[in-house]
């Protein structure tokens, strides 16, 4: 093939001869996008993928902060009346207890300001009300400062039974002697808050004189049953997230007679 022939034949690199590169050039167009472009497309596209994840990612975390807040309100709600309908079915037993070396008799009912136990016939498992029951609450303190509130029930067997549940005494921040309760036991019990900034029970002490919240309220010193019982809830650890403390209160009645 002569020149002439080459010519004519690559009429668009001069002499005639085909050049691969500019031939690439020419076709680029029609081929697709080049390796740098590619690789330019796919960052871009990680990148969009990445900032939807990360919102995504947000609003599933504010979601669940929401629901959070909304659930413990609840709990709280549920616990406003869980209190009441227990104290509402309450059922004074007296009981022979070993106290101070001799048998003394008490009512079963036993409050400081972190546990509250007492006969009911209202059982929080059964939703309603069957046998009488010992509910048993107890205000946990966690390492971290913050409290657990939690219910144990059993069913409330002999007279025997129930005064194996005081062990001795011991002494109250006033100088004075309540009963000395077995150890709660968790294994079995229901949680019912979590996370709490302040749980404590207070109980209503009233005379001809005033009316006064008290706490603990020991039977040896009170020969009779507080005429109210309130639970101060609040939620939240920190300042910014803590709710003002909320009082379950309760009007105790015993055998049918509001004290």
């Amino acid at each position: 093939m002569n020149a002439d022939e080459r010519s004519s034949r690559f009429p668009w690199t001069p002499g005639g001869h085909p050049c691969p590169c500019r031939r690439g050039h020419f076709l680029r167009g029609e081929s697709g996008l080049t390796l740098l472009e590619l690789i330019i497309a796919i960052t871009i596209s990680g990148l969009v993928a990445l900032a939807v994840t990360v919102s995504l990612r947000i609003g599933v975390r504010a979601w669940e902060k929401s629901q959070g807040a909304v659930l413990a309100l609840r709990r709280q709600a549920n616990a406003a009346d869980l209190l009441p309908a227990q104290l509402g079915g309450g059922v004074m037993r007296i009981v022979e207890v070993e106290l101070f070396n001799r048998r003394q008799r008490m009512p079963f009912f036993f409050g400081d300001e972190t546990r509250l136990v007492f006969l009911s016939t209202y059982s929080a498992a059964q939703h309603g009300r069957g046998g009488i029951v010992v509910a048993d609450y107890f205000a946990e303190q966690q390492p971290d400062r913050t409290w657990k509130l939690w219910l144990d029930e059993q069913p409330a067997l002999d007279d025997e039974w129930l005064a194996r549940w005081v062990v001795g005494t011991e002494a109250t921040s006033e100088g004075g002697q309540k009963p000395q309760l077995r150890p709660f036991d968790a294994d079995r019990a229901m949680l019912l808050f979590q996370g709490l900034a302040e749980c404590r029970f207070e109980y209503l002490r009233e005379t001809s004189a005033k009316a006064e919240w008290v706490a603990p309220w020991s039977l040896l010193t009170n020969p009779y049953v507080p005429s109210a019982i309130r639970l101060q809830l609040a939620q939240g650890a920190s300042g910014a997230t803590r709710l003002a403390p909320t009082p379950v209160y309760a009007r105790l009645w015993m055998g049918g007679v509001a004290r």
